[in-house]
């Protein structure tokens, strides 16, 4: 039979290892609010043929008005409008939340890499009521 301090130990144990578990998940959840996490997706962006690598462009997302399968209400990385050309199905890496419902649409600054394309979170614009 364990005694009383074996008992308060294994306590002590569980308590510390469910106070990490939710302090990293309070911590991914801030990190996230911030824009500190990437989010790798599968998604249309607008190029013209003439965008080169390492350019920077100022681009817009539409959020999503209503959940459409997998992607929630909000969603935000559906379209990348960038310029005039066509869409392009390619790799983009988002740094902003993937969930924006507070907004219509949101603004990025976008850069063309070798492969992929990387697109920053710059700010959002507000529903209207």
């Amino acid at each position: 039979m364990a005694n009383k301090s074996d008992t308060a130990l294994g306590y002590g144990c569980m308590f510390v290892v469910f106070a990490l578990i939710g302090g990293g998940m309070a911590g991914y959840e801030w990190l996230d609010q911030h824009g500190l996490i990437k989010h790798t997706v599968q998604t249309n962006i607008t190029a013209q043929t003439n965008w080169f690598v390492g350019e920077l462009k100022a681009c817009m997302t539409t959020t999503l008005p209503h959940a459409n399968g997998e992607k929630k209400f909000g969603h935000a990385f559906e379209y990348v409008s960038c310029d005039d050309g066509p869409p392009h199905f390619v790799s983009i890496e988002f740094w902003g939340r993937q969930e924006q419902p507070e907004y219509s649409s949101i603004l990025w600054r976008c850069t063309r890499q070798e492969s992929n394309f990387v697109c920053v979170e710059v700010s959002g614009i507000p529903k209207i009521p």
